[in-house]
């Protein structure tokens, strides 16, 4: 037996969790802890066995800091390093991997993170080199907000099963508490060394997760894209021996962090395509087979957890989707009202960044339904889940990420219920020093909680009504280009309209609506170092709103989406000619590369092309355009006949324009002969003598006629 600890006082006192073990208690703990483990080769009895303090979330931890080593407990278990690697990997068996996105895909991924001079989670220079899903699924900062609300379950010993390239690994690392992460591939092991690299308190070994040989329990296991696969493994229909294996690395404290899609979320009643799959409706119709992944609905999630022993579970909620979520709701928020429903409206649609598709409905309109009608839980897109054998607290508020951003710049807004009242509270979410330049700046201060619906999201229910006018969505547009007018500056061209620097975000986005129908401001973040053209503000936002829709019914007169700005902007006497356009794109150039930390450019000639995204049509409208295809046929088969018959016309003529030119021709040719035979004749010796003659006859035929009248009278 090893020496026990120096004894002293372990644990600390908080106004969350009031604790203060005593060092004697401690050190008789330890002693018997490791008796129970050279016994009987394992750290911990079961559950039932032993209870009490014994296995309180802060003693266990205080335990596992004292005695696990995690290179011996690898090497024991039979793993050692990988080559000149920092992956463990299985000395005696090999490793089954059924994941991959593919040899190109991962060898420009590993030397893109090997490359980078900042591979921390949120990093901007490896956010510039996303070129495609793959690059933007493991880059992206966005992944990591999957974890952010459960950060403070991850600050004791995790397991991760099925890290991936090691974008979860990195932040969960980050947290300093000791990570153990296990990825079935290989290569992509290699890669989520390469993202840890730098961090001590973070092992990660190759290896299938029914095959880890590691004797330890951990505070939390983090299984994220990974359930689903699980049956591909030989597993069952329903993940309950896969759920209870779990239990065998987790301490009777800990908890089970699970994210996996929603086979009935609405973005699969909408028309997207299965995640794994590709076709549309295969998990609403269950159509999964023994050789194919597999998702389930809430309830049958539900049902297998507690099937396996996790008494306690906590739901959240993340949106568009677990891979790459901006909005995370809890159980709780979901009691916010029209606050619930503005944020779905606004993060709930699924992102086309993977796999676009054309909606039959729009999202954002349906979740509005959803919420009146509490049916979010089992309509939410993927589930978060967190499982524990005891409760755990419950958490509250909904967060809001922004993390397509700078790194200096990403942020988590969390909107909360305190004492009755709403409260918004905004926090950064790193403490880089921020880019400086002379045109803008980042004021991220919260603002008071806003009444009213958000404005921006009342211009959707216009554009879904088949064959709405551009007058509707002037009239919307209004109400914004007045407030815009109560801010312009007085003018010092005489020309332009202008407003002051701090209007850069007034757009109906960070506008609510009062009940007085007012417009008040909330949550502007960005301010630019100058004054700013009406205009441009009012032309980015509208653009911005447009931009947002997924799925507008066609209009009277859809002449594409540049057109439609230039008859709103013209309606208020704003300029829209392309050198005005051009320079109003350059000035969000500009803007987007500032808070995007990477080269952004909006070009007038791509927007020429760009048009309203809109939804498939229902089957009302399917019949209406069959029949109207119906009639466009007939019409055009009557038009060809009608062609025809005139092309028959048309060579008959043709024809015989050609039979006269050629009977024109001999006659010219025949005259042309004759008039040649005459001019010969008028000039011979002959045609000279007897022009008297000629002469004489001529006066003689005159004579007759009238020496012939006279006789006869």
């Amino acid at each position: 037996m090893c020496a026990a600890p120096t004894p002293r006082c372990f644990g600390k006192t908080s106004n969350s969790e009031k604790y203060q073990i005593p060092e004697n208690y401690v050190r008789a703990c330890y002693l018997i802890v490791r008796s129970v483990r050279q016994e009987k080769n394992r750290l911990l009895v079961d559950h039932s066995e032993i209870t009490g303090t014994l296995y309180s979330r802060p003693f266990m931890a205080t335990i596992s800091a004292i005695d696990f080593n995690l290179p011996s407990a690898l090497a024991e278990g039979g793993y050692s390093l990988e080559g000149s690697s920092s992956v463990w990997y299985p000395q005696a068996r090999s490793v089954q991997s059924l994941y991959s996105d593919g040899d190109a895909a991962e060898e420009r991924l590993f030397k893109t993170i090997d490359r980078s001079i900042d591979v921390r989670s949120g990093s901007s220079p490896l956010a510039a080199e996303i070129r495609d899903w793959a690059m933007e699924y493991h880059l992206s900062a966005v992944r990591t907000n999957l974890l952010r609300p459960l950060s403070h379950l991850l600050k004791g010993d995790t397991l991760e099963i099925g890290a991936g390239c090691g974008a979860l690994s990195r932040y969960i690392g980050e947290l300093d508490g000791r990570l153990l992460a296990v990825e079935g591939s290989l290569r992509r092991a290699t890669i989520a060394a390469a993202r840890c690299k730098s961090l001590d308190n973070t092992t990660v070994v190759c290896d299938n997760f029914e095959s880890l040989r590691v004797n330890h329990r951990f505070d939390a296991i983090v299984v994220v894209g990974v359930l689903e696969y699980y049956r591909l493994f030989g597993g069952e229909t329903v993940p309950v021996a896969f759920l209870r294996h779990c239990r065998r690395f987790l301490k009777p404290s800990g908890c089970l962090i699970l994210a996996i899609e929603n086979k009935l979320g609405l973005k699969y009643l909408c028309g997207a395509p299965e995640d794994h799959l590709g076709e549309p409706y295969f998990g609403v119709e269950d159509r999964y087979t023994d050789s194919t992944a597999i998702t389930w609905g809430r309830s049958q999630l539900a049902a297998s957890l507690r099937s396996a022993g996790w008494n306690h579970l906590q739901e959240l909620f993340p949106f568009p989707d677990y891979k790459l979520p901006q909005l995370i709701l809890t159980r709780n928020s979901l009691k916010y009202g029209s606050v619930v429903t503005d944020l779905l409206a606004q993060y709930g649609p699924a992102s086309d960044t993977g796999t676009p598709f054309r909606r039959s409905f729009s999202e954002a309109a349906a979740w509005k339904v959803a919420v009146e009608n509490n049916l979010v839980p089992d309509l939410a897109n993927s589930f978060l889940m967190v499982a524990s054998y005891s409760p755990l607290e419950e958490m509250t508020g909904a967060f809001v990420y922004s993390s397509n951003r700078h790194r200096a710049f990403q942020c988590e807004t969390r909107i909360d219920m305190v004492r009755g009242e709403l409260k918004v509270k905004k926090t950064s979410l790193y403490e880089d020093s921020r880019p400086s330049t002379a045109k803008f700046k980042w004021s991220p201060s919260a603002s008071p909680f806003r009444q009213g619906r958000v404005y921006s999201s009342l211009l959707e229910p216009i554009l879904l009504r088949p064959g709405w006018h551009y007058d509707e969505l002037i009239s919307w547009a209004r109400p914004y280009y007045q407030h815009l007018l109560t801010r312009v500056l007085p003018r010092t061209n005489g020309l332009e309209l202008c407003l002051s620097g701090d209007q850069l975000d007034c757009g109906p986005h960070n506008l609510s609506l009062r009940a007085d129908g007012k417009l008040e401001d909330f949550d502007f973040e960005w301010i630019a170092l100058h004054e700013i053209p009406l205009g441009y503000v009012f032309f980015r936002s509208l653009l911005h709103c447009l931009n947002h829709l997924t799925a507008v019914a066609p209009s009277a007169s859809d002449n594409g989406l540049l057109n439609g700005l230039r008859t709103v902007m013209s309606a208020f006497h704003l300029s829209s000619d392309d050198q005005t356009l051009v320079d109003y794109l350059e000035r969000e150039s500009v803007l987007q590369s500032f808070v995007s930390g990477r080269k952004m450019e909006y070009r007038l000639d791509l927007l020429k092309l760009q048009q309203l995204r809109h939804r498939a049509p229902s089957l009302p409208e399917l019949l209406r355009l069959r029949n109207d295809l119906t009639l466009a046929e007939t019409n055009l088969a009557a038009e060809r006949s009608h062609t025809q018959r005139l092309e028959e016309q048309l060579q008959r003529l043709q024809s015989e324009i050609s039979q006269t030119k050629k009977l024109n021709l001999a006659s010219a040719q025949q005259l042309s002969v004759e008039q040649n035979i005459r001019g010969g004749l008028e000039q011979s010796l002959s045609w000279r003598l007897t022009k008297p003659l000629r002469a004489a006859n001529n006066a003689f035929k005159s004579l007759t006629p009238r020496f012939s009248r006279r006789h006869s009278v």
